[in-house]
């Protein structure tokens, strides 16, 4: 079983024209709303698809042509933008949603991953004359998955403790809560107390609080009794979201250790086969303010900050063509940042170039001057 089928991965990479089974939502993605003529302005101009928004991703898929496609996670998202759009293919005015992309520096799992570090701007058009309720929507989404990060990634050192109590998640509850509970990752170790719930391991120090950890299951590789040199220990294994940790902790009672390792495997089971990644968007709200929108303009007002109604966005009619989509489509998406030949800072290697005979930032990883130049 690959990666992709057991690891998180749709919210914090982006992947160009992958299979359409990587498309299709994984266990616990729930779809939130789904505009079916929507142009991909900017990497496919005048090739309509289906856009839609999960509580992980946001998906473009062309009609014509289900290969072609891209995946965004809510990760990797930094920023929407609501504008008014001149649309020739339509005629008249309708409304473009922008998004400005980051992909996290964690490492892609995929080869048809964008590069860790990579930044990205993406231009989705309604085709349609109502006011699309899914641009509001998508702004819900982004701010509930960021408030809940914790349900989906592992936190060192975090404000998850007060006053020795864990604060919980919603709908989280306790299983188990052991006092004098040993972390191995000193010489001398440190004195804690572990904590099972119903979405996560926890595990803090007695006397400093912020020395802590937090794992949800579902990152969680792998989990096992393991005989040391000196006494067994608990042993767990994170996946490569959370970094590869390996953590181990020492519990002397011998029935609370096999009740506790019993208890971590059927929770993991547990969260792979019905996962909750603690982002819940009410869209009741936001369908009633679209429906009550009788025109683009009164529904840009809803989204305040987020739109710029003095920016248009013009789609001019022509054909997408073919050739080398991938590349070509990833050129226009593409607005700099660190790739495989990036520096720590995000800047690309200087070049001299024999085409213009000046010297010029090193193009990202796959693509050629020839290539960038006919992409505009």
């Amino acid at each position: 079983m690959s990666n992709d089928d057991i690891f998180l991965w749709q919210d914090w990479e982006i992947r160009f024209d992958i299979p359409t089974r990587q498309l299709e939502f994984r266990k616990g993605e729930q779809l939130l709303d789904e505009l079916s003529s929507v142009e991909d302005t900017k990497g496919r101009d005048a090739e309509r698809g289906l856009l839609q928004l999960t509580n992980l991703r946001i998906i473009w898929q062309s009609h014509a042509r289900s290969r072609v496609n891209v995946t965004i996670g809510l990760g990797c998202i930094t920023g929407f933008n609501v504008k008014i759009a001149s649309s020739r293919l339509r005629g008249g005015t309708t409304q473009a949603l922008l998004v400005s992309c980051r992909v996290p520096g964690k490492g892609a799992t995929s080869t048809l991953s964008a590069a860790p570090g990579s930044t990205f701007e993406f231009i989705f058009t309604s085709l349609v004359k109502a006011s699309p309720k899914i641009f509001l929507i998508a702004q819900s989404a982004l701010k509930a998955y960021e408030s809940s990060r914790t349900y989906r990634e592992a936190k060192l050192r975090s404000a998850i403790v007060t006053a020795k109590d864990l604060i919980l998640l919603p709908g989280e509850r306790i299983f188990t809560r052991l006092e004098g509970i040993w972390n191995l990752s000193s010489d001398q170790g440190n004195l804690g107390i572990l904590i099972t719930t119903n979405f996560r391991f926890v595990w803090f120090a007695t006397f400093v609080e912020n020395f802590n950890v937090s794992i949800p299951y579902s990152q969680i590789k792998n989990v096992e009794l393991r005989e040391t040199k000196n006494y067994p220990a608990l042993v767990i294994q994170t996946g490569p979201r959370a970094g590869g940790l390996l953590l181990g902790f020492k519990i002397d009672d011998t029935a609370f250790r096999q009740k506790v390792f019993t208890e971590i495997v059927a929770l993991r089971e547990a969260a792979f086969e019905k996962p909750n990644y603690g982002v819940h968007v009410d869209t009741t709200e936001s369908t009633d303010k679209s429906t009550s929108a009788n025109s683009v303009s009164s529904s840009i007002r809803i989204s305040n900050s987020a739109v710029n109604e003095d920016e248009k966005v013009i789609i001019d009619d022509k054909s997408s063509g073919t050739g080398e989509a991938r590349n070509d489509a990833l050129a226009l998406y593409y607005t700099g940042g660190g790739d495989a030949s990036s520096g720590m800072d995000g800047s690309r290697s200087i070049i001299f170039s024999q085409l213009l005979g000046l010297a010029i930032e090193q193009p990202p990883a796959g693509l050629t001057l020839e290539r960038l130049w006919s992409a505009q």
